[in-house]
């Protein structure tokens, strides 16, 4: 059982072992107090994302309890899935140290109850909107300490899916109700606050692989999520409407395109009056197989004297941009429009409309 001198032990609703009152300072013997969480960067959009955090301790836990606060850092760089697992010094299986509490806890709502942007009861999921927390705890009954040690890969796991919004989020130490706070029990008594280092996840990427938006079998991609863009660049004696295919799976956001802006072009277009069309799975895929066949098409290198951005958004996280050409505008255009269905009157007409405002040609 938890033992802290002079102080009082309760087991909150939460099932989260605390200690009430003043905590007993516990010289630190090898080591030191110590949660990390890691520091990455990852693409636009990743998906199953390991943040791994870290314990250090100087001596046996009896108890431990990470409260953690994600907070984005730059709109919109966010989570949208999220679990929580132990592995390492600290695996879910029975006769592991400290596993007769094991608690993963999630709030969507800070209250600012149990202290400054606190979070508070009931915990539940999280919403994915800024900010949230999740809280590790555990405790022994019967079950061995966490002898002192550190951690080689991280006893601790968040696994998010991210936004394909380029920046960062944070995640932090936060509390939780009624009183939880970054906070180990030491064995045989005493409590410690250990130091804490803060993770930072930059989400980044660049839209040049072709490779990413070609879904397969085993991918969790699928061609009826798509976004096709085109955007004019260049002179214009009225604007070029931006034109856009949008799979009969999803809707039309061309917010999601705003991070995947290259610093270099001018995307003034996508701002005014947007042309939109459905498209089929079917043809989205048999689009990109043509694309395929021509490998001047899909380079990573922009064309010389480019009139027309061309992106593909494949849902949930691959992405391709190319400049084209007024030649290849051409052939990419008309690419496409053989890709349609016969049926598809509407992504036809928009086609031969942008091909002819963009290349004078119809």
């Amino acid at each position: 059982m938890l033992r802290c001198p002079g102080v009082r032990v309760v087991l909150i609703a939460t099932g989260v072992l605390s200690c009430v009152a003043l905590w007993i300072s516990v010289p630190p013997a090898i080591g030191q107090d110590h949660v990390m969480v890691e520091s990455k960067t990852v693409s636009l959009g990743a998906t199953g994302v390991d943040i791994a955090i870290f314990i250090e301790n100087g001596l046996s836990l009896q108890a431990l309890d990470v409260p953690l606060v994600i907070r984005e850092i730059t709109p919109g760089s966010y989570i949208t899935a999220l679990s929580m697992s132990y592995a390492d010094r600290l695996p879910e299986s029975p006769g592991a140290p400290l596993s007769d509490i094991v608690i993963k806890h999630q709030f969507p709502t800070p209250n600012g109850s149990c202290g400054p942007d606190g979070f508070g009861l009931p915990a539940g999921v999280v919403d994915f909107v800024s900010p949230d927390a999740v809280n590790f705890a555990r405790a022994k009954i019967t079950s061995p300490p966490l002898t002192a040690g550190l951690d080689a890969t991280g006893s601790l796991h968040l696994t998010v899916d991210v936004t394909t919004t380029s920046g960062e989020f944070e995640i932090d130490t936060t509390c939780v109700d009624p009183s939880n706070h970054l906070l180990f029990a030491i064995d045989p008594s005493g409590m410690v606050a250990p130091a804490f280092e803060k993770g930072i996840i930059t989400i980044t990427g660049s839209c040049d692989d072709f490779d990413g938006v070609i879904a397969d079998a085993d991918s969790s991609q699928h061609y009826g999520l798509y976004l096709i863009k085109f955007t004019h660049f260049g002179l214009e004696f009225k604007p070029v409407h931006t034109t856009v295919a949008v799979g009969d799976d999803t809707a039309l956001d061309m917010d999601l395109f705003t991070s995947l802006q290259r610093p270099d072009a001018d995307y003034g277009n996508d701002s005014l009056v947007v042309i939109d069309f459905p498209v089929s799975a079917a043809e989205v895929e048999s689009f990109i197989g043509a694309l395929a066949m021509d490998p001047t098409l899909i380079t990573s290198q922009p064309d010389p004297d480019p009139v027309i951005s061309m992106t593909i958004l494949a849902y949930p996280s691959g992405c391709f941009e190319h400049l084209y050409s007024i030649e290849n505008t051409k052939q990419v255009i008309d690419l496409f429009r053989q890709s349609l269905s016969s049926g598809n009157t509407e992504g036809i007409d928009d086609l031969i409309y942008l091909k002819g405002a963009v290349t004078g040609r119809y």
